[in-house]
């Protein structure tokens, strides 16, 4: 019989109103994972600094436009610090929050994917040419799709092609 392992919680971190996903990054550069939250009902990103412990902190709150709901990280820039890509649940845009380096972000671009509603969104060198790309889930209205934005290399970001019932390659 497989045992099974038991989990506590360590401490809770109070965010923005309706927080709806995560993901983690050392975002401050201390070698620690770090925690960024988009808090849909309050229109904004929650930056939860690890303090080595596993304990967090909330050092910054940025705001990004309604209804957050998607979020990934990478180094978009490719200037060696973790970037946040965010999408929207009721916008078709997606923001991009460069890092200064010491995991403060400020909102550098928006990128428009009309006419549609946001969800999912992730991140990786999906054409390995060696810059991280973003794929982005579009729903809601037509149409119903995957959407691939090709990094330039400097963290700027132009649609490629369109994951649909057809795959198309990119140019």
């Amino acid at each position: 019989m497989m045992e099974m392992e038991t989990f506590t919680v360590n401490s809770t971190v109070n965010v923005e109103n309706g927080p709806s996903e995560i993901t983690a990054a050392d975002f401050d550069g201390d070698g620690d994972m770090d925690i960024a939250v988009t808090n849909s009902n309050s229109n904004s990103v929650s930056i939860l600094k690890n303090n080595g412990s596993g304990i967090f902190t909330v050092t910054s709150t940025i705001t990004v436009g309604g209804n957050p709901q998607g979020i990934t990280a990478a180094d978009f820039d490719g200037d060696g610090d973790i970037d946040i890509a965010v999408t929207h649940v009721y916008s078709p845009d997606v923001y991009i929050l460069k890092n200064n380096g010491s995991g403060t972000f400020t909102v550098t671009s928006t990128i428009n994917l009309d006419p549609c509603w946001l969800y999912g969104i992730e991140s990786a060198d999906l054409d390995g040419d060696g810059d991280i790309d973003l794929a982005v889930a579009r729903t809601f209205y037509s149409p119903h799709d995957v959407c691939i934005l090709k990094n330039n290399g400097s963290g700027t970001f132009t649609q490629s092609s369109l994951l649909n019932n057809r795959l198309l390659s990119f140019r």
